[in-house]
């Protein structure tokens, strides 16, 4: 298991590093603020709509950033039960 939240971890942050995913991501952001800030104060459903795709965005990212936190935590455990078992505790 401990394999696979590793390669997991490192796909990830390798699209968090990848130039174009970070360019995208933020022009879709920009794009949405945009709208938002053009967007008919009395259109309420629109302006829900836009709030919507910018969260759904940032959760998308955020999954790959917890993915690449967990595989961080994973590496830390499995180190210090290395440790642990060298000194024979």
């Amino acid at each position: 298991m401990s394999e696979l939240i590793d390669i997991r971890a490192e796909n990830a942050q390798r699209v968090l590093d990848n130039p174009e995913f970070k360019r995208a991501f933020t022009e879709l952001r920009e794009a949405i603020f945009i709208q938002i800030e053009s967007a008919d104060i009395t259109d309420a459903v629109m302006r829900d709509k836009l709030m919507l795709s910018a969260q759904l965005l940032q959760r998308v990212k955020r999954s790959f950033e917890d993915t690449v936190a967990t595989g961080k935590l994973d590496a830390d455990e499995l180190q210090r039960k290395r440790i642990t078992n060298r000194r024979g505790m």
